[in-house]
């Protein structure tokens, strides 16, 4: 499972992350006062990039946690049910004007 595989062959988005990356840099040296953003030494350049790389793999493990076909809400549906309100026409035995002319007609 390469995540890697054919990324260079959509233009669009290698053109997206070239732009991406060409404004951030434009933006942390050049734009300070604009942006309110100070200049990075190399060191710190070369820690935002160990930081990109390294949420790929991340990003990897992330995507093989199985998840299950039934939605998570679903196993708190009969705790759920428990804490309802219960409905006033209901419980005083009234049915409510809408259900009685639906049962006239």
């Amino acid at each position: 499972m390469n995540v890697f595989s054919g990324i260079t062959r959509n233009h669009l988005f290698m053109g997206i992350i070239g732009v991406t990356v060409l404004l951030q840099v434009l933006i942390i040296e050049f734009l300070g006062k604009f942006a309110k953003t100070v200049r990075l030494s190399w060191k710190l350049w070369l820690v935002s990039v160990a930081i990109g790389v390294i949420s790929w793999p991340l990003a990897l493990i992330g995507k093989l946690i199985p998840v299950p076909e039934t939605p998570f809400s679903e196993f708190f549906a009969p705790v759920s049910r428990c804490f309802r309100r219960p409905n006033k026409s209901r419980e005083n035995g009234h049915e409510s004007k809408a259900q009685e002319d639906d049962l006239k007609q």
